[in-house]
């Protein structure tokens, strides 16, 4: 993008029935304070064309210590996903202030399970969100459940355990079950829901 340096330790473009399992991505952080634009995402996959990339499945990571979201998905939709029985600690928002796990397209048969989330302020730029998604339209994840996140605020902003982009304020989860948040300062659930009884 114009005026950012922007890095992955993986990426993908228009790759469909990807798996990515087991991997250990560290250790790229910036000086500090980090240059305007740097980011490093830890995963990122991209579809030039909606479903070109569908199909994509991502487990039993190991995510840390990077200036940036462990796994960014973007372009165009993509469908059939699967973010499971991972673990993402110390991945600052970056320049973006983008969350640990970035939707930033539309889809159907979303599944995000089983992942354990470590966010806190000092690896933050502002707000403190664990997971965010921007569908272009109103399509939710399918499935969001048993996901543990310890989500620490600075305190002077609103943090998100999930954040909806504005304007998608119908799209919550299709079922939300058996998550275990932690979170201090000024924290909510989600956005556009205070309850986990609202998301269902």
């Amino acid at each position: 993008a114009s005026g950012s340096s922007e890095f992955a330790a993986l990426s993908f473009e228009d790759i469909p029935y990807l798996t990515l399992e087991g991997l250990t991505l560290r250790d790229a952080i910036a000086p500090t304070p980090s240059p305007a634009g740097l980011v490093y995402y830890g995963i990122f996959t991209y579809a030039l064309t909606a479903g070109k990339a569908d199909h994509l499945r991502i487990a039993r990571c190991k995510i840390h210590d990077r200036d940036g979201p462990a796994v960014l998905v973007g372009g165009n939709a993509t469908n059939n996903v699967t973010i499971e029985n991972n673990m993402f600690w110390r991945c600052r928002n970056g320049w973006k202030l983008e969350a640990t796990v970035t939707a930033r397209m539309s889809g159907i048969e979303w599944v995000v399970r089983n992942n354990t989330v470590v966010k806190q302020a000092e690896y933050a730029n502002g707000s403190v969100t664990a997971f965010f998604y921007q569908p272009n339209q109103d399509i939710p994840w399918t499935v969001f459940d048993g996901n543990v996140v310890y989500l620490v605020g600075d305190g002077g902003n609103t943090n998100y355990v999930l954040k909806v982009h504005t304007g998608q304020s119908s799209a919550a989860p299709v079922n939300c079950n058996g998550n275990v948040c932690y979170f201090t300062g000024n924290a909510k659930l989600c956005n556009h829901y205070n309850t986990w009884a609202q998301w269902q």
